[in-house]
């Protein structure tokens, strides 16, 4: 057992991993992703600004005071946010534009036409609006009639409407922007089919959709809960990836299902959504007194002060963004260390982390890494895989071979491709 353990050399087959995503490759990803994290620091800046610029002008007042001159107080809710909300995405939609399409397009990351991306940008946004028309509805109820202890019953509200959320995405709101079908029959469907089996995931089945139409970048998932549990992966990880990183990312997926992470996940963003309107709530009294006369804004209840409420939220959210992405980040390495086990494809996880690199920085530093990222870095994936490797291998495992030279011909051959398709020059 001791030869089989020195034949492995882990730290050479890290090394050898991380340096198959280099030079003007690399600049780029990490280019991409640094300006990720000041995009978003831009953004909340810039929906903060709307906020203001919208009590300024005396927009709030007047749309809170036309509406409920019009309807009941419990009814006018429903007309002040979606007329605010759309108000506000009119505000917000260059920056939108940019972000979600252009920016894309500039990194090589989408595949979609302006329309194409404009199309789906207006289901989702119809989507979001009707969602948020219900939830602050029924938000404000509970704030109207509960006015002291709201707080912890509205974070109730927003968990049982995650769940509801969690219980319909992947039935009725996923088909709306992707086609699903069953994959073809073959070995791949077959290993896939039975890591789940093993681990105990209730599918008979396993669906591909077509990802490609939006976006050229990797992914897979085993959403939903209760009865509506769906192994999916897009058709890019199909095209993109080997069959061995496929199964070590399909063991990935299978692991936050079988620990938990959704209903983990649900709890820790619970107590954080409790946490944020407690926030919100200790700090509205005070901005109401400092603003609410020229704002026109009255007690919590007030409609008018639904922006600033949320503005309030979201701050906390901004600063908080290093305990969700911790949070996140943590379970993600769970999987990733249950995924290794079940599939025990330490080189195609590797290999396939080494993909994700060509647009996800793969060695940030780690200021950059608690407060921005709320995966596992690539160099973090790649060392837990050949670890993972060089223990097994030491502890006398048949079934991984110590010769095997580290998959960075195929990372190399991926990212040469995708260059190539950014430039023009591939198909």
């Amino acid at each position: 057992m001791q030869l089989i353990a020195l034949a492995f050399d882990a730290p050479h087959a890290i090394d050898a991993y991380l340096n198959a995503v280099s030079g003007a490759i690399r600049d780029r990803s990490d280019a991409y992703d640094e300006g990720e994290a000041i995009w978003s620091v831009v953004t909340f800046l810039v929906s903060l600004a709307v906020t203001f610029g919208l009590y300024q002008t005396g927009f709030i007042r007047g749309l809170r005071d036309r509406v409920e001159a019009r309807l009941p107080r419990w009814a006018a809710v429903f007309p002040f946010v979606l007329v605010y909300t759309l108000v506000f995405g009119l505000i917000t939609l260059p920056l939108d534009i940019w972000l979600s399409h252009f920016r894309e397009v500039a990194y090589g990351n989408s595949t979609q036409t302006f329309g194409a991306w404009f199309g789906e940008y207006l289901i989702e946004f119809g989507l979001n609006l009707v969602a948020t028309a219900i939830f602050v509805g029924l938000l404000y109820l509970v704030i109207r009639a509960l006015k002291r202890t709201w707080w912890i019953w509205g974070a109730g509200l927003s968990a049982v409407l995650i769940a509801v959320m969690l219980l319909i995405l992947p039935v009725f709101i996923a088909p709306l922007l992707n086609t699903y079908t069953p994959m073809e029959e073959g070995p791949l469907r077959t290993d896939i089919l039975n890591l789940a089996t093993a681990a105990g995931v209730p599918a008979d089945d396993v669906y591909v959709y077509d990802r490609s139409r939006q976006t050229n970048t990797i992914s897979a998932n085993v959403s939903g809960i209760l009865g509506t549990t769906r192994v999916s992966l897009g058709d890019t990880l199909l095209a993109d990836a080997t069959p061995a990183e496929v199964r070590a990312v399909m063991a990935h997926e299978i692991g936050h299902y079988v620990l938990n992470h959704i209903y983990e996940m649900l709890f820790a963003f619970t107590v954080l959504i409790a946490i944020g309107f407690a926030f919100a709530n200790g700090t509205f009294a005070w901005a109401a007194r400092t603003f609410g006369g020229k704002w026109g804004i009255g007690d919590i209840g007030d409609i008018a002060g639904m922006p600033l409420l949320f503005a309030l939220i979201s701050t906390f959210f901004f600063f908080a963004t290093p305990v969700v992405n911790t949070i996140i980040r943590s379970n993600e390495t769970e999987a990733d260390a249950y995924g290794l086990a079940l599939a025990r494809e330490p080189d195609g996880f590797a290999a396939v982390s080494m993909k994700l690199g060509a647009y996800r920085k793969i060695d940030p530093g780690p200021v950059e890494r608690f407060v921005f990222h709320d995966h596992p870095t690539g160099r973090d994936r790649v060392t837990m895989s050949m670890n993972f490797k060089a223990a097994e291998l030491a502890a006398g495992a048949t079934d991984l071979d110590p010769s095997q030279a580290p998959l960075v011909p195929e990372v190399e051959r991926y990212v040469a491709e995708r260059e190539a398709k950014r430039t023009g020059g591939g198909k």
